[in-house]
């Protein structure tokens, strides 16, 4: 099955512009823009993972378009989440923190910590606030919760 993007013009209701795939010019045409009850600026839809790649790539992504349904990674973002997360997990090893992953829901949570932690019971872990005081004190943290 193949993955669909929709790209979004950021300026026009429509546009057509040109870019250059295995080194053939194609022409987007980004169409279909409306300007009642709201502004809806043009879109180009591809299924097309050659032209996905090149639409991503281009100098123009997020000054002339953008892309609104399908995944576009920004490598500036992933690497700034990655040096986030290793800084994380490099301070929660200095603080001597057990990080369990397999922890997915405050309800959990709880059951875990009220099987590792002494003296600790469920009417004391009331909500999600107080779940995770209660890990962070007991040495646990758990990702899986947002």
């Amino acid at each position: 099955m193949a993955t669909t993007k929709i790209y979004q013009h950021l300026r026009f209701l429509e546009h057509q512009t040109y870019i250059n795939v295995n080194g053939e010019r194609m022409t987007v045409h980004f169409k279909n823009g409306v300007t009642s009850p709201r502004k809806v600026r043009g879109v180009f839809v591809t299924s097309n993972p050659d032209v996905m790649e090149v639409m991503d790539n281009d100098a123009r992504y997020g000054d002339m378009w953008k892309c609104i349904k399908g995944a576009k990674v920004n490598p500036a973002q992933v690497r700034k989440e990655a040096m986030k997360a290793a800084k994380k997990t490099d301070e929660q090893e200095e603080a001597g923190v057990t990080e369990v992953s397999g922890v997915k829901t405050v309800q959990e949570a709880k059951e875990f910590l009220t099987s590792k932690v002494e003296g600790l019971d469920m009417a004391s872990l009331t909500n999600k606030k107080a779940v995770l005081e209660a890990a962070a004190e007991a040495g646990y943290s758990f990702p899986g919760i947002k």
